[in-house]
């Protein structure tokens, strides 16, 4: 009786072994991979494409360009509806200047953001190898829903966070209903910490760069120091000392450098030359943006992005054309909800026993990808 027992303990234990193992082999196993590697090969490229005598951009036509600044969700909407075959859209001119990447936005601190916010996630499903989705419809007051807002779509899958008007006065926008009194008022400090949570960078608007608007953002930057904080148009109506100065004292400051106001607003004080000795002393500090071509036009402001590019060694012309913001994107992991529907979409999809390495951005895509075929196995 005893070996009996004993026998059929043994069949019990092996057959709910191997149940645990089948289900186990069934399973679609997610594995947060949020490592960047820089390609250290770039330089070489860039010296070569330096040789050409064509203009700069045919020139590096083969160099990944980020626009860490656009407005143009709302537009990008506007020219993907029209009919006129000889209407060109936002997405021809990104093609016509080289622009691998955009962080696309649109209307800012601002009701009117809400429709932007959906805009810019809309098409990243559309062109996800063309944009990064950013949001800045929230309100920054205590009381309001915005901490709520602001985690719901880091959640569901947005990867920058902006432009907020941390402090704006003399700005055309000045007006907008939702912009915070100073960059470490209302709410803000806890939107900070959620961003540091999901390794989501901040782009903050601060009008005038001076004065309670710079001391509150420094605060901010002391007081939420795994937060990365990138500063819009960091060099605009400011000194290459001054932005030395901020760089200097906060480790977590990234600046956005706006290079077509300095190049062809006639307001600006300074060259491009004046602050290439700057971002070559912070290299990794300095991303570019064209703000949507603001006073200038969207022509010059790429054109711009070049011509500091050209200006700079080729080590730091490759990190900041793409690799220090794309950085920022590639080491952001997949959040709770994106392994939740990739799990979800796996089993109605019978896709059994696979292991996905995934940071966001391609936790989003596999779900878009995943979306897809859902609908198509849907129609059959």
């Amino acid at each position: 009786m005893k070996k009996s027992l004993k026998l059929l303990i043994f069949l019990i234990v092996a057959c709910l072994s191997l149940i645990i193992l089948f289900q186990v082999n069934q399973m679609v196993v997610i594995v947060p991979d949020g490592l960047y590697k820089r390609d250290e090969t770039i330089s070489v490229e860039i010296e070569e494409m330096r040789k050409s005598n064509l203009d700069l951009v045919d020139q590096y036509k083969d160099l990944t360009v980020i626009d860490v600044h656009s407005h143009d969700a709302d537009a990008l909407d506007v020219s993907e509806r029209r009919n006129n075959e000889n209407y060109t859209s936002v997405r021809d001119t990104w093609s016509k200047y080289g622009i691998d990447r955009t962080v696309l936005f649109g209307a800012v601190s601002d009701p009117t953001a809400l429709k932007s916010d959906k805009l810019s996630w809309t098409y990243y499903q559309k062109y996800p190898e063309l944009i990064y989705p950013s949001f800045s419809g929230f309100q920054t007051e205590k009381n309001s829903d915005g901490i709520a807002i602001v985690r719901k779509q880091l959640e569901n899958g947005y990867m920058h966070i902006g432009e907020i008007f941390g402090a704006a006065t003399y700005s055309p926008h000045a007006s907008v209903l939702w912009k915070a009194q100073h960059p470490n008022s209302g709410i803000l400090p806890e939107i900070y910490d959620i961003a540091s949570e999901y390794d989501v960078p901040v782009l903050l608007h601060i009008d005038p760069p001076s004065g309670v608007p710079i001391s509150q953002f420094e605060k901010a930057m002391d007081n939420h120091p795994k937060t990365t904080f990138i500063f819009a148009h960091g060099n605009v109506h400011t000194s290459p000392e001054f932005l030395r100065d901020l760089l200097e004292r906060h480790e977590n400051l990234m600046i956005d450098f706006f290079a077509g106001y300095t190049a062809y607003n006639p307001t600006s004080k300074f060259q491009l030359m004046d602050f290439v000795s700057l971002v070559e002393e912070y290299p990794n500090r300095f991303v570019i943006g064209s703000d949507s071509g603001y006073d200038i036009g969207i022509d010059k402001s790429y054109l711009a992005m070049y011509e500091l590019i050209d200006l700079l060694s080729a080590k730091t012309a490759g990190k900041v054309a793409y690799q220090n913001f794309e950085q920022l994107m590639e080491r952001q992991l997949p959040t709770q909800k994106q392994m939740d529907e990739i799990i979800s979409l796996s089993k109605e999809l019978h896709i059994e026993g696979k292991t996905f390495g995934l940071n966001k951005r391609e936790a989003n895509e596999l779900i878009f990808t995943l979306n897809k075929k859902k609908s198509l196995k849907s129609k059959e």
